[in-house]
């Protein structure tokens, strides 16, 4: 793993921007071994304490206006990384580092040119030592970076299921276990308060840290979060964040929590990129928001007829057309893993 000098990661504040540029840029920073996201600032006037509070030697911004509010952040950072378009406008001021961002970070393209832009910043920073903080660099060298076909493409991983889930995902979850940087949202069709009681169920029988979702929660990379029975689990684009929430509207195919619902949300985002896997259940909830998914560029999996209880949500999924992949239920975790670029 590529660290700063003393082994620590580069550590890094990121400013107020549009949610849509910043959840991206979150995530791909994310991605970078030696960058570690310490905190996010909702202010401007936000960024000094949240620097002084943990310790960050970097901040990313999008507007360098922004840096008016804080006239001697010079003599608190390392620097500051600047979004923006690649010889558009005058040169940076000294201390900030551009980052080519034309809108694309949805883009392989865009992608691989945010990653090898910050690596070629941190690596050739400049020193700053102050009474207060002790310097804090990047690495001297970095090898260039090669990015999988097919990784840092989406976001989030969706499931949904009903009749014959509780037992399926185990075998869907157990093998992503310490492998995903992604969080995993589950609506699986369920009494009123037996959630908390399948979310612990997961935990032991997956070694994954699985939660119940709590309206507000933000959600964590690698962490599943499971719809409570009786309400819509939806998910929420907050301060750069994805965050939980719950919603008491009405049923959605007959079921409520529903999962074209959950779904319907994360479409609602469209510079998320979602990854769904729909298991075992009845009915054909799930096949609305998976088409909803698929036309903002997601990747829908099912479970085959074979290993389901009830084929009817994978089936009705499948049978539209809206499928990159049907395989048995000891075979999508791997597809899952395939799909994330991450090891299988």
């Amino acid at each position: 793993m590529l660290t700063a000098r003393g082994g620590d990661a580069v550590r890094m504040v990121l400013v107020p921007m549009p949610t849509a540029v910043r959840l991206q840029a979150r995530r791909l920073l994310g991605l970078l071994p030696f960058v570690e996201i310490v905190g996010q600032a909702f202010s401007v006037g936000h960024m000094a304490a949240l620097v002084a509070e943990t310790g960050a030697g970097w901040l990313l911004v999008q507007d360098p206006d922004a840096l008016h509010a804080w006239p001697d952040w010079r003599d608190h950072l390392t620097g500051c990384l600047l979004l923006g378009e690649a010889g558009s406008g005058p040169a940076p001021p000294a201390g900030l580092h551009l980052i080519p961002h034309a809108g694309d970070l949805d883009r392989q393209s865009g992608q691989d040119g945010f990653c090898q832009a910050v690596g070629r910043a941190l690596g050739g920073a400049p020193l700053t030592d102050t009474p207060d903080r002790p310097a804090q660099a990047a690495p001297t060298s970095l090898a260039p970076f090669a990015i999988a076909p097919g990784s840092m493409r989406f976001d989030v991983l969706a499931v949904g299921a009903s009749t014959g889930g509780p037992a399926a995902l185990p075998v869907l979850l157990a093998p992503l276990a310490g492998k995903l940087t992604v969080p995993i949202v589950i609506t699986q069709h369920i009494g009123l308060g037996f959630a908390a009681s399948l979310a612990q169920s997961l935990t032991q029988q997956c070694n994954i840290a699985a939660h119940e979702a709590q309206d507000g929660a933000i959600l964590q990379p690698g962490e599943v979060y499971l719809g409570p029975g009786g309400r819509h689990f939806t998910i929420r684009a907050e301060r750069g964040a994805l965050v939980a929430r719950l919603d008491d509207g009405p049923p959605q195919c007959f079921c409520k929590p529903s999962v074209d619902v959950m779904l319907g949300s994360l479409a609602d985002m469209p510079a998320l990129r979602t990854l769904v896997v729909i298991l075992t259940g009845m009915g054909q909830d799930g096949m609305a928001g998976s088409r909803r998914i698929k036309d903002q560029g997601g990747c829908i999996l099912a479970q085959d007829q074979e290993t389901s209880v009830v084929w009817g949500m994978p089936g009705a999924v499948a049978g539209a057309g809206l499928c990159d992949a049907v395989a048995p239920l000891p075979s999508l975790a791997s597809a899952v893993l395939r799909k994330l670029g991450s090891p299988a």
